[in-house]
C-alpha cells in the first residue's frame, strides 16, 4: 500500500500542470516553463529576497508558500563571456560564492549541455536564517553576456521540488 501511495505521488509530480514563461532580456529570450503553483514575486517581496547591494533579478516566480523560488538574471559582462570561456567563469563563479558565503556546502558543480547550449551549474547548500538552503544555479553566454537562473528551497524541501526543476531544466531555451 505505502508503494502505491509513492507510486502515485511521483506520477502526479511529473504530471504537475506548469506554463511556458518568456522572458526577454536585451540578446533574445528565455523561455522556460513555471510549474503551475508559483506566481511573480511582487517587488515588495524581491526587495526582501535579494539584497539592496544587489542587481535583482529579471524576473523570480515562487510556489504559494514562498519558499520554492525560480529567479532569472541577466548581467552585460566585460570582458565578455565566450562558450570556450565556461570552464573559467565555473571556477570563478565558485571562488567567488566560497569567500563570499560563509559556510557554503558544495553538492555538485560543472558544465552541461541544454538543448543547443552549454550551461554552468553550481549546486550548494547554506545556512539561512532559519533553515539550510538548497541552490541550484545555471549559468550560460549569450552573445557575450551572462544569463543565469537561479532555484533555491529550503533542503526540507529539496527532494520533493527537485522533479519539477528538473523538467525545468530540460526544457530550457534560448531565443
Amino acid at each position: 500500500m505505502k508503494f502505491i501511495i509513492i507510486a502515485a505521488f511521483i506520477l502526479c509530480s511529473l504530471n504537475s500542470p506548469t506554463w511556458a514563461a518568456d522572458v526577454p532580456f536585451s540578446n533574445g529570450t528565455l523561455q522556460l516553463t513555471i510549474p503551475q503553483s508559483f506566481t511573480p514575486l511582487t517587488e515588495e517581496e524581491i526587495l526582501l529576497k535579494f539584497p539592496r547591494n544587489s542587481k535583482p533579478p529579471l524576473v523570480s516566480y515562487a510556489d504559494s508558500r514562498r519558499a520554492n523560488t525560480i529567479a532569472v538574471t541577466w548581467s552585460e559582462l566585460n570582458p565578455k563571456l565566450t562558450p570556450s570561456g565556461l570552464p573559467s567563469f565555473k571556477l570563478f563563479m565558485k571562488k567567488n560564492l566560497e569567500r563570499s558565503i560563509p559556510n557554503l556546502k558544495w553538492v555538485d558543480h560543472g558544465l552541461k549541455q541544454i538543448s543547443d547550449r552549454h550551461w554552468v551549474y553550481l549546486e550548494s547548500r547554506v545556512p539561512g536564517i532559519d533553515v539550510e538552503i538548497h541552490n541550484l544555479m545555471f549559468f550560460t553566454d549569450v552573445k557575450g553576456d551572462m544569463l543565469g537562473i537561479n532555484f533555491t528551497a529550503p533542503e526540507s524541501n529539496w527532494e520533493q521540488y527537485k522533479l519539477e526543476v528538473e523538467s525545468i531544466i530540460a526544457g530550457l531555451a534560448v531565443k
